[in-house]
């Protein structure tokens, strides 16, 4: 069982939101729209860049986008 989000490291989690971002492009689906949200979403909220208010911002965005992408349909997303 693969780790939560908010349990990785900021390297590990832009490691994976790139590789699902890539994904995305080859195979659009809500449901990974969604896991990129959430990892995002950790990002945002990570300890390690409580210092870095930049990237913070930068990640919330991120987050926002991928949720709103993920929430286009909602049904396909099991939400």
């Amino acid at each position: 069982m693969p780790a939560a989000p908010e349990a990785l490291p900021v390297d590990a989690l832009k490691a994976r939101i790139a590789d699902m971002v890539r994904g995305y492009v080859a195979r659009r689906s809500p449901q990974l729209a969604r896991r990129i949200a959430d990892y995002s979403g950790a990002l945002a909220l990570h300890p390690a860049l409580r210092d870095q208010p930049e990237q913070r911002t930068a990640f919330c965005r991120l987050n926002r986008h991928w949720y709103l992408l993920a929430a286009q349909c909602p049904a396909a997303a099991g939400t």
